[in-house]
């Protein structure tokens, strides 16, 4: 197979991985020299090297007297990897992500389901028992959630957080754009002059990282932000509950933002049976929904790639799995966020 174009070193590290997963090259046996691999992928001699590298991380090839790179004699076991999300996920596009970025290493997804930090530890429990490579996880931090999951961190087991996460923690997360996220929609509705603005979040670190952005975008336009138009969905309160009390404060808001389309759709069904307007009030979403298609009132969105997300997380996960034991520091991966008209 020959490369029209220069192809990074991961591109070709995951091509050599396929080839020798497959069996083209066997246990011991050389490798094609760094040379008549740089011709075949159009690539210079020194990525190469990179390749090698990784490879080796990999547990795929090892070193040999000489300049032959030999194919590893025991090559290392294809990865377990657990996917451990929230029963109500908004989309599972996130899974495809997943096992795309872990194709090259033969890796088995097993996908498990939480609604509880109860039920949360008992996934947690089962990495172990399991022995399971590493593990992406949509953590929940309420309760004793916070310290399930340190627990996990600090016996050293590869994880990766996405979308919830402490900015202070020392382990590998994607930031999924809540921040950003925050900042984008309030700036939409000033454009639109549709202060005040209220926002509707979960009462969790993804929801603290919207309300920073949310507060910082306030701060850059010199709008007044006050408090009380943020509704924390805490001990129980719905977003109905909450979309239904923002209508009741003295200034009431002209647009409200919610962190997710389940949310948005509680808020929405909320307000009309409370007979609020919703030509007047309008409403945002940090997602999508098919759902929004089938409300009489048009609902905005912020779009983001949950396919992008999965796959982030994936190649992370896999990076945490090959790095050495004694690499330290926070790893981080933005996943890009827009508009959908």
């Amino acid at each position: 197979m020959l490369f029209q174009k220069r192809n990074s070193r991961y591109a070709i590290a995951d091509a050599l991985s396929e080839r020798i997963r497959a069996g083209k090259y066997q246990p011991g046996e050389n490798l094609p020299s760094r040379n008549k691999l740089a011709a075949e992928f159009n690539a210079h001699r020194n990525t190469l090297k990179e390749v090698f590298s990784l490879l080796r991380q990999r547990g795929l090839i090892e070193s040999s007297p000489g300049a032959c790179v030999k194919v590893a004699s025991m090559l290392s076991r294809p990865l377990k990897v657990a996917a451990i999300l929230p029963e109500d996920y908004g989309n599972m596009d996130v899974l495809l992500g997943i096992n795309e970025s872990l194709k090259s290493y033969d890796a088995s997804v097993e996908t498990m389901f939480y609604k509880t930090p109860d039920e949360q530890l008992e996934c947690l429990k089962r990495l172990k028992e399991k022995h399971f490579s590493g593990a992406i996880i949509r953590p929940d931090f309420s309760g004793h959630g916070y310290g399930d999951v340190c627990k996990i961190q600090n016996d050293k087991l590869p994880i990766v957080l996405i979308e919830n996460f402490y900015p202070d923690s020392k382990e590998w997360h994607v930031d999924a754009g809540a921040f950003d996220a925050g900042v984008m929609a309030v700036e939409h509705f000033h454009k639109e002059r549709r202060e005040p603005i209220a926002l509707v979040c979960p009462g969790d670190k993804f929801g603290e990282a919207f309300i920073n952005g949310y507060q910082e975008a306030h701060f850059k336009l010199k709008e007044e932000c006050h408090r009380n138009n943020i509704r924390s969905l805490e001990h129980g309160r719905t977003a109905g509950e909450a979309s239904v009390e923002l209508m009741k404060i003295k200034n009431p808001p002209r647009s409200i933002i919610y962190t997710n389309p389940r949310d948005v759709i509680d808020g929405y069904k909320a307000l009309k049976e409370h007979g609020k307007d919703l030509r007047c009030i309008k409403l945002l979403s940090f997602g999508e929904s098919l759902a929004f298609e089938l409300l009489e009132h048009p609902i905005i969105s912020i779009k983001r790639d949950f396919k992008e997300l999965g796959r982030k997380a994936g190649k992370l996960l896999a990076e945490q799995i090959a790095a050495p034991a004694n690499q330290e520091g926070q790893h981080v991966e933005k996943v890009k966020i827009e508009f959908k008209s």
